[in-house]
């Protein structure tokens, strides 16, 4: 909220949500080895983890369920554009945006997790989608499927 109040932005609203596809309370930490969250829905999933104090407990929703009761199929259309870096869910977030996707077409830009089994999920989401879009990497050189960067970025079909 601050950084847009700094920045003078008022036309935006903050959620203090988790967008999967577990619709629970999931904690949410902060690692200070890293330069980002990490969210975790279960007590195992923290043994796991590097021993840090839980910063916020959010609600974790649907993120197609989450635009489809707030925003019209007009609305929703206006969508071009979507980001995901998710830290290696990113396919959770893509498979649960099928709706959006199909109905607005936007421009994707998906961070590809360098974990090899993430990769591999990630991979299965975006494959349906090459039949409507075209791949490219971070540099806006096409690619094809399956090649070696850190970034998709997803094209609509022209």
């Amino acid at each position: 909220e601050e950084n847009l109040f700094q920045n003078n932005y008022s036309d935006y609203k903050i959620y203090n949500i988790a967008f999967g596809d577990i619709c629970s309370e999931v904690n949410f930490v902060f690692s200070p080895t890293h330069d980002n969250g990490y969210m975790y829905n279960n007590s195992e999933d923290m043994k796991k983890s590097e021993k840090i104090p839980v910063l916020h407990k959010v609600q974790c929703v649907n993120p197609e369920s989450f635009l489809i009761e707030r925003y019209n199929t007009e609305e929703l259309k206006k969508i071009k554009f979507i980001k995901i870096d998710t830290e290696g869910l990113d396919y959770i977030i893509l498979k649960n945006l099928n709706f959006l996707i199909n109905l607005s077409q936007p421009v994707l830009m998906i961070e590809n997790f360098q974990h090899e089994r993430i990769k591999r999920k990630l991979e299965k989401s975006i494959q349906p989608l090459l039949l409507k879009y075209e791949l490219y990497n971070r540099d806006f050189q096409k690619i094809e499927f399956g090649s070696n960067t850190l970034d998709y970025i997803l094209v609509p079909k022209i």
